[in-house]
């Protein structure tokens, strides 16, 4: 209730932050402002450094996915059809065959 700042944390490496780090930031953090609760500061910084963890994993993910890539000959692929929601999709059989061109739509898609 002190309308505090967050902790700084650490510009992010390629490693995430040690225990020792963040009881290290939460202590000083407490010293500084004078809180009296150092686990509830270093739960934060945990919190913190998760939600950055995973904005840096999403962003990853999303640019893994977003087309940037090219497709090659062997590659899985899977295409949703935005009128109907369902996912467009060909069997192994299908798959195999020679010449075979059929799609069909699936709520799951296929392996």
């Amino acid at each position: 209730g002190q309308g505090l700042p967050p902790p700084q944390l650490p510009s992010q490496g390629s490693e995430t932050l040690l225990p020792s780090t963040i009881d290290k930031i939460a202590t000083d953090f407490t010293r500084k402002h004078k809180c009296p609760d150092v686990k509830l500061v270093r739960d934060v910084i945990a919190a913190l450094v998760a939600a950055r963890n995973e904005r840096a994993e999403n962003l990853s993910e999303e640019q893994r996915q977003s087309g940037v890539q090219e497709v090659r000959y062997g590659d899985f692929l899977q295409l949703l059809h935005v009128s109907t929601g369902k996912m467009v999709s060909v069997s192994k059989a299908q798959a195999h065959e020679r010449g075979e061109r059929k799609v069909e739509f699936s709520e799951g898609g296929t392996e």
